[in-house]
């Protein structure tokens, strides 16, 4: 009689994650790997409103909007569940503290002070501060540490392939907006070439002056007028004053993320800080050129970002001269020029 060495898949896993937008998109690979690798487990994801624009839409996995929960609720609902393992993503303090109280059996995190005496804590060694791995490589360790030989035997297959399910409402938003740039006759509709901008970021000090964004498109626009240059905002973002050009456009969205998503989707390209656009893009395989600090380039650098197409600046903007934002826009503009070039000569450039 031959036994049967196949390990049993856990019934039940929890996977915390309730950042900002950029946030819970970096850790999209590491769920889509949770999912790949025990399709018959129940996956339960605890998120915030943030992260249920990015995960909820998600199949095989339930999503809860955590961030209303006392704490005595979220617990009594992670002990309704009965998890094997709980990845914890983010490890500060009281969340290691708020796991602990509950029945989980095994929780996997980040080593932190908070946990390090915990025997019920199994620990991925990973510092921000110090680690040379990217942050969205550190996520996919926790989901290796369920199990390491079944991890290790499917890594190859633990690519998303459709890591945005599309949204027609917000394919149908961004085709309405674009009809009403190339309907009025300034652009071409045919082939239409499209570069966005996203001047906003909340999670990191480096970035341009909104000024020198709208100085970027200006240049830009005036020397490669068969592509639409678009700027990105969003209900509450200052005003952007946008160059008066046929091929120039300000994309003013709502609260509903899958505008966004479906914005960057019928992109070529998307100049970004390191924020929630920039790792959408990174995602769904649109080239990117990241402005980005050292920090940034060895943190947040994405599976499908080019180091060669990053502008990499050393100071955060608040301490940049004027001298340094021209510095910082001159390199900037020139990357975009060569990034151009570059799709240009790409085999499925048309």
């Amino acid at each position: 009689m031959q036994l049967d060495n196949t390990p049993r898949a856990p019934k039940c896993i929890a996977f915390y994650r309730a950042g900002f937008i950029g946030d819970n998109v970096i850790a999209l690979r590491a769920l889509y790997a949770l999912c790949t690798l025990y399709k018959q487990t129940r996956i339960v994801v605890y998120t915030n409103t943030e992260g249920m624009q990015i995960f909820g839409k998600l199949s095989g996995v339930q999503c809860i909007d955590s961030s209303a929960f006392s704490k005595s609720k979220l617990i009594a609902h992670i002990n309704s569940y009965a998890f094997e393992y709980f990845l914890l993503t983010q490890p500060n303090r009281w969340r290691c503290a708020l796991v602990s109280a509950t029945n989980v059996k095994t929780i996997i995190t980040f080593a932190t002070l908070s946990n390090i005496w915990n025997k019920r804590f199994k620990k991925v060694l990973f510092s921000r501060a110090f680690s040379r791995i990217p942050y969205h490589k550190a996520l996919m360790q926790l989901v290796r540490s369920i199990d390491a030989k079944h991890y290790d035997s499917s890594k190859d297959s633990l690519h998303p392939t459709k890591p945005f399910p599309i949204d027609v409402q917000g394919v149908a938003c961004i085709e309405a907006f674009l009809a009403s740039i190339t309907q009025s006759g300034t652009t071409p509709a045919k082939n239409l070439k499209l570069i966005l901008f996203n001047p906003f970021v909340r999670s990191t000090a480096t970035n341009l002056p909104l000024e020198s964004y709208i100085t970027l498109v200006s240049y830009l626009a005036k020397q490669y007028t068969n592509y639409l240059f678009v700027l990105i905002s969003f209900e509450g973002a200052p005003k952007i004053l946008a160059p008066e050009l046929p091929n120039v456009a300000v994309f003013h969205n709502n609260n509903n993320l899958a505008n966004l998503i479906e914005l960057i989707r019928a992109s070529n390209l998307l100049v970004s800080p390191s924020t929630g656009a920039i790792h959408i893009a990174d995602m769904l395989g649109v080239p990117v050129v990241g402005i980005y600090s050292p920090k940034d380039m060895r943190l947040w650098l994405g599976e499908t970002m080019r180091k060669d197409q990053m502008v990499v600046l050393q100071k955060p903007l608040a301490k940049m001269s004027h001298l340094d934002i021209q510095v910082a826009f001159q390199a900037t503009y020139e990357q975009c020029v060569k990034t151009i070039t570059w799709l240009q000569s790409q085999p499925n450039y048309k």
